[in-house]
């Protein structure tokens, strides 16, 4: 008997029982960033070439800027997403907030959130910029299925706001 898309989904999402919630959301971040960094290798090439990617963005009317210390910064798509992955392998590097011993800071998903957000926004990127190129893949259905996971995930663990999936609902 085959499941259902939407018990699959469920059950993708949902931490095991033997397993701690913050150690469920770190594996999680790994296995999105590495699903992102697939996606952004196939499409990377073609987000060097076009004029719209010039700027972070999930469509015309979503721009996304880079956050440093204080200040914020307008950046490529290839920039951005570049130095997100960086900023998300040094963040996983800091014993602080990523546990080896399951001792995690009180503020864990506090902390965890923004590279959440920011992981989400390369999905859209690549599914608002870069559709043809992953259609022509025969990749389309997955890319789309990757966004309800991780965008479900989010939701459940309370790694958003409401505001951060509206890239996929506004028609641009």
């Amino acid at each position: 008997m085959q499941k259902s898309p939407i018990n699959s989904l469920e059950e993708e999402i949902t931490c095991p029982s033997d397993t701690s919630q913050n150690d469920f959301i770190s594996f999680q971040l790994c296995q999105f960033m590495e699903q992102a960094q697939l996606y952004f290798d196939i499409v990377k090439s073609d987000c060097l070439l076009k004029k719209q990617c010039e700027k972070m963005n999930a469509g015309p009317k979503f721009t996304y800027l880079w956050a440093e210390k204080s200040k914020t910064v307008q950046l490529s798509a290839v920039d951005y997403i570049e130095r997100l992955f960086k900023f998300i392998q040094e963040k996983m590097m800091d014993e602080a907030v990523f546990s080896i011993c399951n001792d995690y800071p009180k503020d864990f998903v506090k902390q965890v959130k923004p590279l959440f957000r920011r992981l989400f926004r390369v999905f859209t990127h690549i599914l608002h910029n870069h559709m043809d190129k992953i259609s022509g893949y025969q990749l389309g259905d997955k890319l789309h299925l990757q966004i309800k996971i991780v965008q479900q995930f989010m939701i459940k663990y309370r790694l958003c706001k409401d505001a951060d999936f509206l890239q996929l609902v506004v028609k641009q």
